[in-house]
């Protein structure tokens, strides 16, 4: 709330192991804060998976994979796994990356 400009990409959908207290927590509490998916998968199953993305928003997850720890495709796999719609996936793909990425400052 101190830096209301500030965009923040929390990883690991915002406290590995403590999906449902960040989702409790961040969830829809702040306009700029982004969550993504880094070495989260492994760990939820494809319900609780979906569940997680939907509590944040679509809009506000970002694909990740911590690679070299996890392969990029195995990750691929099982977001894909997670049943979300295709507007969905779309988002947490690219869309959201690209638009947080269009945030951020030009550095010189």
């Amino acid at each position: 709330q101190a830096f209301p400009t500030l965009t923040v990409v929390a990883a690991h959908f915002g406290g590995w192991t403590e999906w449902e207290d960040a989702v409790q927590t961040l969830a829809g509490q702040y306009k700029n804060l982004y969550v993504d998916t880094c070495s989260s998968l492994h760990w939820l199953s494809p319900a609780r998976a979906r569940g997680v993305v939907r509590a944040f928003g679509a809009n506000k997850v970002l694909f990740g994979t911590d690679y070299p720890m996890w392969d990029a495709a195995d990750e691929l796999a099982m977001l894909r796994a997670a049943g979300l719609r295709q507007t969905e996936l779309e988002l947490v793909l690219h869309k959201n990356a690209e638009h947080v990425y269009r945030l951020q400052p030009r550095r010189v």
